[in-house]
């Protein structure tokens, strides 16, 4: 993966958790995360964050 795919995933990745986390303090609605889902994968086209955005690590 080059640097510029890396960066794609890695803004990817970090903008997915901030959503995550505002869905679980109930400040935007599962139908909101979805929307931010599809607009942040449409944006960065992550190499793997259509695999890993919705596996719970925790």
């Amino acid at each position: 993966m080059d640097s510029s795919r890396f960066r794609d995933e890695l803004l990817f990745q970090t903008s997915m958790n901030a959503a995550k986390t505002m869905l679980e303090n109930e400040t935007i609605t599962e139908q909101e995360y979805k929307e931010i889902r599809r607009i942040f994968l449409e944006k960065y086209d992550p190499p793997l964050g259509t695999l890993l955005s919705e596996i719970k690590l925790t």
